[in-house]
């Protein structure tokens, strides 16, 4: 029997994208036990109204000002009911019809992992580059940039990226399940328990960063965290708080390091300057080989 599943969602300003969300979990096999909590972070374009009026299942918390995602995230897991897992799916995550029930399997059968992430495909592309990874490291991500950039699709490409996995997971094979150090946020499941064992998210991030903090946190503690390819879901082109979202990418990967980085414990400059090769790295790959990533 699978375990009470409690699916939070958070929403700003998705109305369309939160629609299609809602109607996708509608059509999915979810356990016999299931909740799902809207939270709507201070929407200003009817999303609250929607949810109301289209979706009186779910149950809807609305915010009063817009905290951000993460703490949109805590919200709803404040909110429900269940005691067994909690799914936290983005307004714009379009599930498939096993996604719920993938997610919960693995769980399920391996007792050592905690937290799985599914499967995330952009709409009409094929792979989402960041969907799991290795911890930030800069010299790690330096050294398997690079490694990218010199991938041609010559004879010595597979050698190559075989290196580079070592660097930065991405270049790993996505068409199978497997142990990682992070996944994206974007749908995932995580056992309640272990998540209110680490304080679930912090709050200092108020988007970007927050997804790698949990997993680490949870990791340190000697569970497993996995991605699973047989929980598939779509993410649709929402974006939000676009003039500031480079400004909060800044400053949640600096506080992520100071949480989590002996060097920016003992050498801060050393590592400003580390990030700024890290990002030069990552520009050439992503700009100039961009086929690397395909």
């Amino acid at each position: 029997m699978l375990p009470f599943a409690s699916v939070v969602i958070i929403n700003y300003n998705g109305k369309e994208y939160l629609q299609k969300c809602l109607n996708a979990l509608q059509k999915t096999i979810l356990p016999k036990h299931t909740e799902i909590v809207v939270v709507d972070d201070a929407s200003t374009d009817g999303s609250a109204k929607m949810v109301q009026q289209k979706f009186p299942f779910a149950k809807l918390v609305v915010h009063k000002t817009n905290k951000g995602p993460t703490a949109a995230r805590n919200t709803g897991a404040r909110e429900v009911k269940g005691n067994d897992v909690l799914i936290f799916c983005d307004s714009d995550a379009v599930v498939e019809m096993s996604t719920i029930k993938e997610l919960l399997i693995l769980l399920e059968d391996r007792k050592d992992v905690a937290l799985v992430g599914a499967r995330v495909i952009p709409e009409g592309e094929e792979k989402m580059w960041w969907n799991f990874g290795y911890f930030p490291s800069f010299p790690r991500e330096i050294v398997g940039f690079t490694l990218g950039w010199f991938m041609k699709r010559g004879i010595f490409a597979p050698l190559l990226r075989n290196i580079a996995q070592h660097f930065v997971l991405n270049y790993a094979d996505y068409e199978k399940s497997r142990e990682v150090d992070w996944v994206v946020e974007k749908c995932f499941a995580v056992r309640k328990d272990v998540f209110e064992k680490v304080g679930g998210f912090d709050e200092h991030f108020f988007m970007f960063m927050e997804g790698p903090d949990l997993c680490k946190r949870i990791k340190d503690l000697g569970w497993e965290i996995w991605y699973e390819v047989n929980a598939q879901v779509v993410a649709l082109p929402h974006v939000t708080h676009p003039q500031k979202r480079e400004q909060f990418f800044n400053e949640s990967e600096e506080y992520y390091h100071k949480k989590h980085s002996f060097l920016m414990r003992v050498s801060p400059p050393l590592w400003r300057l580390l990030r700024k090769l890290k990002n030069v790295s990552y520009f050439r790959l992503t700009k100039i080989g961009s086929h690397i990533i395909q």
